[in-house]
């Protein structure tokens, strides 16, 4: 299974990583229960902030799997950046 994604909204970083825990916990039984591996070197995350908000410097990994941060991302054929969600 290629490309999939998530997304995770939260006005609170303690919320945010709660539910970050979650979804890694589902989607790992997910690809678990119908023998697939999930590759933690290929999984990056793309951090959005509403203007003038405090830009956290999240730190995710799951069961000690570092998970990278990225400025952009592909998705189908757009061009995602951080930078209000921009496609280019």
């Amino acid at each position: 299974m290629d490309n999939t994604s998530a997304i995770v909204t939260s006005p609170h970083l303690e919320t945010f990583e709660t539910k970050i825990d979650k979804i890694f916990r589902d989607i790992n039984n997910w690809f678990k229960t119908n023998e697939l591996v999930l590759h933690y070197n290929e999984i990056h995350f793309l951090q959005f902030n509403v203007k003038n908000s405090r830009d956290y410097d999240l730190k995710l990994n799951y069961q000690g799997n570092y998970i990278k941060s990225s400025s952009n991302t592909k998705f189908w054929d757009l061009i995602i950046d951080d930078y209000r969600g921009r496609l280019i």
